[in-house]
Formats: structure tokens, C-alpha cells, sequence
């Protein structure tokens, strides 16, 4: 896979001329080339139960000839790794073989809502583009610990560095150190003050990891069973109540895709509704 090419160049175990190489390098006559063993797996494919496969085709909300959005499912993560068997991505795959498409951006796996995914190289590095320039709107909805006292409040704190996992040029994700040296903004809107927890809209004008999470506990209002940056305390008793998972969802997304503007909702789920409902 492309993802393993990039492993070794990262690490230098390819090298032109004695020297490491990056991946746009260029090779000239008489160079030499040393490109470490490579060993395959044997593999039928990521298996992808039919459940997933089946829910992913009823979550589809949008789609045209270069791209999809689905309303993500809670609990599953956009691609496969050490810990997930499969990802979104393998059931999308799955699901609709006709097409190469590939995820445009990210959402952590217990957060739902709005994923887009784009079926050609020309629709992803649009997508991109327009990500870079900030001209995609995403907004969400989550539920955080206390009263929100301002109806409307911008967080430009920047984010700790960290290894993060991003998508480069080629569709395929990387790990890369982020954050730490620029502004990364979040425009929180309440929503709906409770007794003692507050429904937010939140608004990001950069993507970066965890961006919501972060500035709501550096707020003091962390989100609702996040068990990353979350009061654990008040988790447990979230848990023991209804909440089984992080309220956070991709509510609404907005882009210009070439000469189209694409703008779609995901409702609330109904695990998170009820949990309004009945507790809050």
C-alpha cells in the first residue's frame, strides 16, 4: 500500500545515492535506487460484516459524481488500524465497489455526523484545497459539562503539539506532528442552556485534532463522556444514566465543489436525542 511506501521514506530506508530520498525526488540514468525488502500479506481483503455494510448504504446523505457524505455511525473509526478491524472507508469500499473513493478529512471514531468522501484525485485535492483556504463550513453539536454563560464565544488558543495521523497529497493518512505554532479557531453558540450542562454549536474555521475537545476543556465546559480531555467523574455518572458514548456530532457541512455548492445536515442521533430528552 501507498501508506507503507511513505513509512519508508519517512524512516530513510530508501535512499538515492547513499542519500534519504523524498517522495518527489526524481530519479536520473546511473542513479542508484536501494529499496529495503518488501514482504506481502496473503489477504482476501479487510473483512467488513454485512450489518456495516448495510448501515453504511442507509447513512448515505449526499452523492454525486464527485462526492458522498454520510451520516457516520458512532463507534466505528473512518479507517482500519491495530485496534479497529475495519473502518469506514472499507465499508464505503465495500459497499459501493464502483467507485475509488477516498475519505476527504476525518472524524474521531465515537463522534457522528457529516463525513465526506470524494471519488476521484481531482475531487479530493479540490476538497482539499478548499480545506487549506478555509472555505469549508463545518458545524457541530455537543453537549458540555456547566452553564455556558456567553452566548457566543471565539477560542483561538492553539493546540499542544501531538502525533496525529493526517492525510497527504495522495489521499493517504501519515503520522505528522501538529499544532503547538498557529491559531486554531472555534466559534462556540449556545444553543440550549440545561440545569447543569449546555447544548453548544460549535463552528471550526481550522480542522485540527481534537480542536473541539480541547478548547471546550480549556473553557472549564468539557464535552460529555470525552474520555480524553473530559471530567471523568461526571462521566461515570453520565455512564451510569443513558450516556454511552462522546456527545459530539458533525451536524452541517458547506463547500463549493467546483460549480455546485453542496450543503448538508445530519440530524441529531437518536441515542444522543434521547439522552436530551429524558435527562436534560
Amino acid at each position: 500500500p501507498k501508506s507503507r511506501l511513505y513509512q519508508m521514506l519517512r524512516k530513510g530506508e530508501v535512499r538515492l545515492n547513499k542519500k534519504r530520498v523524498k517522495a518527489e525526488s526524481r530519479v536520473s540514468v546511473g542513479d542508484i535506487l536501494r529499496v529495503p525488502p518488501i514482504t506481502i500479506q496473503s489477504s482476501g481483503g479487510i473483512f467488513v460484516p454485512e450489518k456495516a455494510i448495510a448501515e453504511i448504504k442507509q447513512a448515505v446523505l449526499y452523492q454525486d459524481e464527485n462526492f458522498m457524505v454520510i451520516n457516520k455511525p458512532a463507534g466505528i473509526a473512518v479507517h482500519s488500524g491495530s485496534k479497529n478491524q475495519y473502518g469506514v472507508i472499507d465499508a464505503v469500499r465495500q459497499a459501493f465497489p464502483e467507485a475509488g473513493w477516498e475519505l476527504c478529512h476525518r472524524l474521531d471514531k465515537d463522534t457522528s455526523g457529516c463525513l465526506v468522501l470524494a471519488n476521484s484525485r481531482t475531487a479530493l485535492n479540490r476538497f482539499q484545497d478548499l480545506s487549506i483556504a478555509g472555505e469549508i463550513h463545518k458545524q457541530y453539536l455537543t453537549l458540555v459539562k456547566g452553564t455556558w454563560v456567553a452566548n457566543e464565544l471565539l477560542i483561538d488558543t492553539p493546540l499542544e503539539k501531538q502525533t496525529v495521523s493526517r492525510m497527504n497529497a495522495l489521499g493517504e493518512f501519515e503520522e505528522v506532528i501538529e499544532g503547538g505554532e498557529k491559531k486554531t479557531i472555534s466559534i462556540f453558540t449556545t444553543r440550549e442552556n440545561y440545569a447543569k450542562t449546555t447544548l453548544m454549536q460549535v463552528v471550526i474555521k481550522t480542522g485540527k485534532t481534537h480542536q473541539i475537545r480541547v478548547h471546550s476543556a480549556l473553557n472549564k465546559h468539557p464535552v460529555a463522556m470525552d474520555d480524553k480531555y473530559g471530567d471523568f467523574k461526571w462521566n461515570r455518572a453520565l455512564e451510569k444514566i443513558g450516556l454511552s458514548r462522546m456527545f459530539l456530532h458533525a451536524h452541517i457541512i458547506r463547500f463549493k465543489a467546483f460549480d455546485e455548492i453542496i450543503h448538508v445536515s445530519a440530524e441529531l442521533p437518536k441515542d444522543l436525542q434521547d439522552f436530551l430528552d429524558l435527562h436534560c
